[in-house]
C-alpha cells in the first residue's frame, strides 16, 4: 500500500477501529479531580507531561504560575503541544481541564517498533509522548525492535486514545553505528542538507581572490599571523599577530574571517544560516555546519599558506598592558601557523 493510499483512508480507518475500541489505552486511572467549576478562565499556554502522565499548563502571558491538568482531562493532548485550558480553582489550588489543543508540538517523531498482538506500536524516545499505533501498510518493511522516524497522521481526541501514524524512515537496529546521531538530528528537528539554491550560490564563488578585492584591503599577509585552537578543531575562523612597534609598544591583532563578503544580506545562504543559527558539534564528534563546507572549511578557514579574507582589529598596548588604541578594517591574512592549546 503506498503513501497516498494510506493518508487517504486513515480518517476512516481510525474511525472505524476507535468505534471498536481498538486504540483505547489498556489502563485508565479511575476517579480525576473534582472541584469548584464557578467563575471557569480560559488560559492558553504550553503543556508539560509529568511521570504520571498528568500535566502541566505554563501560561502563555500571566504570571500567577502553572496550571494542573489530571492526565483524564487532557483530552488527547500532547508533551509540548500549546493547549486552551478551562481552569477552576480547587481548596486553593489552580486546575483545569484541556478544552483544545492550539497547536501540536509533533507533527514526527522517532520511537521503536514493537508489536503488542496484531498491533504495531511506537514507544517515542520521549518517554513523556503516548505510543503511537502504526497503521496497517504504514510499516515500510520495518521490524520490531527498529528505531524509526514515523509521520503522525491522526492526533487523539480523547486521554484514551492513541495518536495513528505511518513510517516514515527506517533508521535501522539497535547498536548500529550512527544510529544515536540519526536519532538526536531528528528528535531535535536538526537540519542536514542544504538547500539547492544555496549549493547554486556556492557554485558560483571563484576558488581564488581577485586582485581588485585585495587592492580594497590593507595586505597583511607578509605579517606573522597564526591561530591557536583545539587539537581535533575543523575550522579556524580566527586569527592573531603580535609584534613590538618601533616605540616599544605592543600590537596585537585579531583577525576574524570575512564571512559577510560571501553571504550576502537576503541571499538563500543568508537565510539559511539565519535559520540554523549556528554550527552544531553532535557527541560522537560529527558537526551539522551554519554555512556549507565550502565556507567554513575552506574559503573562510584561515589555514596556513592561503590568502584569506578577514576583519582586522589592530590594539596597542603599553608595555605595562594599558590599552592605548584600536583600528579596525577589512583585510587579507595568509595564516603562517596552526596552533593548538597544547
Amino acid at each position: 500500500m503506498d503513501s497516498e493510499l494510506i493518508r487517504g483512508n486513515h480518517h476512516a480507518f481510525t474511525q472505524s477501529r476507535a468505534e471498536q475500541g481498538s486504540y483505547q489505552k489498556r489502563s485508565t486511572i479511575p476517579g480525576g479531580h473534582g472541584g469548584n467549576d464557578q467563575n471557569p478562565l480560559l488560559i492558553s499556554g504550553r503543556l508539560k507531561i509529568s511521570s504520571s502522565g498528568s500535566g502541566l499548563c505554563t501560561p502563555e502571558t500571566s504570571d500567577r504560575g502553572s496550571i494542573f491538568i489530571h492526565k483524564e482531562k487532557l483530552a488527547g493532548a500532547m508533551d509540548g503541544d500549546t493547549i486552551l485550558v478551562q481552569t477552576v480553582h480547587n481548596h486553593g489550588r489552580r486546575s483545569g481541564k484541556v478544552v483544545k489543543v492550539l497547536q501540536r508540538a509533533h507533527q514526527q517523531l522517532v520511537g521503536f517498533i514493537r508489536r503488542n498482538g496484531k498491533e504495531v506500536l511506537v514507544g517515542p524516545i520521549n518517554a513523556r509522548l503516548p505510543e503511537v499505533v502504526i497503521l496497517p501498510g504504514g510499516l515500510k518493511g520495518a521490524k520490531e525492535g527498529e528505531a524509526v522516524w514515523i509521520d503522525i497522521l491522526h492526533f487523539p481526541i480523547r486521554s484514551d486514545e492513541y495518536p495513528v501514524g505511518i513510517v516514515k524512515e527506517i533508521l535501522g537496529s539497535e547498536g548500529k553505528a550512527g544510529l544515536a546521531r540519526e536519532i538526536v538530528i531528528r528528535e531535535h528537528g536538526l537540519p542536514q542538507a542544504f538547500p539547492s539554491k544555496v549549493h547554486e550560490e556556492i557554485a558560483r564563488i571563484p576558488a581564488r581572490i581577485s586582485e581588485d578585492e585585495i587592492g580594497r584591503r590593507r595586505d597583511l599577509r607578509a605579517q606573522r599571523v597564526f591561530t591557536i585552537d583545539g587539537e581535533n578543531s575543523k575550522d579556524f575562523d580566527d586569527a592573531i599577530s603580535i609584534r613590538v612597534l618601533r616605540n616599544g609598544h605592543y600590537e596585537l591583532g585579531v583577525h576574524i574571517a570575512d564571512v559577510s563578503h560571501y553571504v550576502r544580506e537576503g541571499s538563500a545562504l543568508d537565510r539559511e544560516a539565519f535559520r540554523r543559527g549556528t554550527s552544531i558539534y553532535l557527541c560522537d564528534g560529527s558537526v551539522i555546519p551554519m554555512l556549507p563546507s565550502r565556507l567554513s572549511d575552506d574559503l573562510c578557514s584561515l589555514v596556513p599558506g592561503q590568502a584569506r579574507l578577514t576583519v582586522t582589529c589592530l590594539m596597542e598596548f603599553s608595555p605595562c598592558g594599558e590599552l592605548l588604541g584600536t583600528e579596525v578594517f577589512t583585510s587579507v591574512i595568509q595564516s603562517k601557523a596552526r596552533l593548538t592549546y597544547t
